[in-house]
C-alpha cells in the first residue's frame, strides 16, 4: 500500500459490519455523477416531477467523481476499512468513534480518502485515513443521531453555544457539517455570500434542535420530512383512501331516533351582518396578533410553515373570529345582574380545554380584558409556546394549566363559561360532563371536531349520545360517518351525534336549567364547522338579529 495513491471519492454505503470496537468495514458504490437532494427552501413553491409524473424533490446538488482505479481497472464498488487509530492521538475517543460508525448506515452517502490494498482475506479495500458523512441516511433515526451529536450555535453565543446537541468537546460535528448532511447545504452557493451560508445552517440546525427539546411532535414530523427529502421525495405524503359506507350505515342515519334528535335540535348556520360587522370589529381590535400567532408556528420545513400559515389566515383566524362574536354576546348575560356579574368582584371566569398554545384564550384575552382565561391541556411544550407568547404580548388575563380535563370539577372555583375549539371526539364529551360536575351553572361553547378521536376521555353517561341504547356498533358508526369526506353524510352525522350530546347533558342537569342551541360557522373554513352552544337560562341573552 505504500506506493498506492490517495482516493477521494464519494459513493452511497450498501452494507456495513463492525470488527471490534475499534474497526469498522463497510461496502460502498461510487458512481462518476452523483445527483444528491437538498431540502427544499423557502423559494421552491412545489416539487419537481419526473417523467412518470411522480413528484420529486425541488432541487439537487451534484458530485462528480473520478473513478477510483487498482491494477489498472476501474473499481466501482469496493470495501472501506476505517479504523479508529488513524485518527492524531487525542482526536478521537471510543465514544465519539461508535457515534460515527452508527451513522455510516446502507443508503448514507459518504466521501472517503485513502489508499487501495488488501486484507489478510485478501479482499480488495480502501483503508480509509478519513471519513466525512456527506449525506445521513434516509431515515428519521438518523436525522435524530446527527442532531445529537452536533455542537450547535443559539442565539444567545455567535461562536455556538449550546442547543439539544452535545457541548463543543463531546460534540462530532459542528453546524455546517451537520446542516449539509442532512440537505442543507451542498449546492450552488455562489449567490450567497459565506456569512448568508453559514447564517442558513446555523438556523436549520439551531430550530431543529429547539424542536427537539420543546416540540416533539412536530421534531418528529420534521425528521420525516427531511428523511422524505433525502430520498427525493415531496416533504409530506399525501394519503387518499375512499371510505366505503354500506346501505345498513346510511339507514342507521336516516332511522327515527337520529333523525328525531336532528328534529329537536336545529342547527342555526345563518352568518347574519350583525355577526360579520362583530367579527370585523374584533379582527381590528386583534389584528397584530394574527402575525404573532403566526410567528410562533413551529414548523421548519417551507411548503408546511406555507401551508399553516394559509390555515391560520383563511381558516383557523375567522373561527376564532366568529368564536369570539359568539363570546361577547353570552358575556352580556354573564355581566348582568341576573348572572351575577354586578354583584361579584371576581371576573369572568372561562376554561379554554384541550387549547394547546391557547391561541383562542389569547385572542379573547385581548379584547375581554375584564374576563380571566385559564388554557387546559395536557401537552407541557405547547402551554410553554402559549405562556412564552403571552408574556411577549404582555397579557396578564390568561392562566396556562397543565391539567386533564377529568380533574377540572376538583378545582376550588368554578368556571362561568367552558370554550373549546375543535375538541376532538371524547373531548368534548368530557367538557359537558365538567359542565355538568359544577357547584354553580355554567355556560359552554365548543366546536366539535374528529369524532372517533378520544373515545377514552368519554364518561359513560354519553354513550347515549351515539344510539338509543349506547350500543357500540351504533358510535363506531356514527363516528366513522361525521369524520367522511361525504359532505351530506357527514353534516348528518355530526347534527345526529351532537343534538344526542345535548340531550344528554339536558338530562344530567335539567332542561330547565341550560338553554342548549346547535349553531354552524361557515364549511368554508373549515369542514368540522358545528358548535355546541348552552346558556344558564338564568344568564340568557337574546341573540343577536340574523338575515337568512
Amino acid at each position: 500500500m505504500i506506493d498506492a495513491p490517495h482516493w477521494t471519492v464519494t459513493g452511497r454505503v450498501t452494507r456495513r459490519r463492525e470488527h471490534g470496537k475499534k474497526l469498522l468495514f463497510f461496502d460502498v458504490t461510487v458512481d462518476r455523477e452523483l445527483s444528491l437532494p437538498l431540502l427544499a427552501s423557502s423559494a421552491e413553491s412545489s416539487p419537481k416531477r419526473d417523467r412518470s409524473g411522480d413528484a420529486r424533490c425541488c432541487s439537487t446538488a451534484t458530485v462528480r467523481n473520478t473513478m477510483p482505479t487498482f491494477e489498472g481497472r476501474e473499481v466501482p464498488t469496493f470495501q472501506v476499512v476505517h479504523s479508529m487509530r488513524c485518527y492524531p492521538e487525542g482526536a478521537m475517543d471510543l465514544k465519539r468513534f461508535k457515534c460515527l460508525t452508527k451513522l455510516v448506515m446502507p443508503k448514507a452517502v459518504v466521501r472517503v480518502k485513502g489508499k487501495f490494498g488488501r486484507t489478510k482475506t485478501q479482499e480488495l479495500s480502501l483503508f480509509a485515513d478519513d471519513l466525512q458523512i456527506v449525506r445521513v441516511q434516509p431515515d428519521p433515526s438518523a436525522v435524530v443521531k446527527m442532531l445529537c451529536n452536533t455542537w450547535c450555535a443559539s442565539d444567545d453565543d455567535d461562536d455556538g453555544g449550546g442547543g439539544a446537541g452535545g457541548d463543543e468537546g463531546d460534540s462530532l460535528f459542528d453546524v455546517r457539517y451537520c446542516a449539509e448532511a442532512l440537505g442543507g447545504g451542498g449546492g450552488d452557493s455562489s449567490s450567497s455570500s459565506e456569512g448568508e451560508v453559514w447564517f442558513g445552517h446555523k438556523e436549520l440546525v439551531r430550530d431543529l434542535q429547539e424542536l427537539m427539546l420543546h416540540h416533539p411532535s412536530q421534531f418528529r414530523r420534521e425528521c420525516s420530512s427531511i428523511a422524505r427529502q433525502l430520498q427525493g421525495l415531496p416533504p409530506h405524503r399525501m394519503r387518499s383512501k375512499p371510505m366505503k359506507i354500506q346501505a345498513r350505515d346510511v339507514a342507521l342515519l336516516d332511522g327515527g331516533y337520529s333523525t328525531g334528535l336532528r328534529e329537536a335540535y336545529a342547527v342555526d348556520s345563518a352568518l347574519g351582518e350583525e355577526v360579520e360587522t362583530a367579527m370585523g370589529a374584533l379582527g381590528g381590535d386583534m389584528s397584530g396578533l394574527l402575525e404573532k400567532l403566526i410567528q410562533n408556528l413551529p414548523c421548519l420545513d417551507p411548503e408546511e410553515k406555507r401551508r399553516r400559515e394559509l390555515y391560520m389566515r383563511e381558516k383557523k383566524w375567522p373561527q376564532i373570529l366568529w368564536i369570539a362574536s359568539q363570546v361577547e354576546r353570552m358575556l352580556g348575560g354573564l355581566r348582568s345582574p341576573e348572572g351575577g356579574g354586578s354583584s361579584r368582584a371576581a371576573p369572568v371566569r372561562i376554561a379554554d380545554v384541550g387549547a394547546g398554545r391557547g391561541d383562542l384564550s389569547l385572542a379573547l384575552a385581548l379584547k375581554f380584558r375584564d374576563c380571566q382565561f385559564v388554557v387546559i391541556d395536557v401537552n407541557e411544550s405547547s402551554l410553554n409556546q402559549g405562556k412564552a407568547l403571552a408574556a411577549r404580548l404582555k397579557i396578564k388575563n390568561v392562566t396556562f394549566l397543565l391539567q386533564d380535563v377529568k380533574c377540572i370539577s376538583r378545582f376550588n372555583e368554578d368556571f362561568d363559561l367552558f370554550i373549546g375549539l375543535h375538541a376532538c371526539g371524547g373531548l368534548t364529551d368530557a367538557i359537558l360532563e365538567q359542565v355538568s360536575l359544577q357547584r354553580s351553572p355554567a355556560s359552554f361553547l365548543i366546536c366539535t371536531c374528529c369524532f372517533g378521536k378520544n373515545k377514552d376521555l368519554r364518561p359513560e353517561a354519553f354513550a347515549p349520545a351515539f344510539g338509543r341504547h349506547g350500543e357500540e356498533g351504533c358510535e363506531r358508526t356514527l363516528c366513522r360517518l361525521a369524520d367522511c369526506q361525504e359532505h351530506d353524510l357527514s353534516s348528518k352525522a355530526m347534527h345526529a351525534v351532537n343534538a344526542g350530546r345535548l340531550r344528554v347533558l339536558e338530562g344530567l342537569v335539567g332542561s330547565a336549567a341550560l338553554a342548549c342551541t346547535l349553531k354552524a360557522f361557515p364549511r368554508r373554513w373549515s369542514s368540522k364547522n358545528m358548535v355546541l352552544c348552552g346558556e344558564h337560562r338564568s344568564r340568557k341573552t337574546e341573540p343577536l338579529a340574523v338575515k337568512q
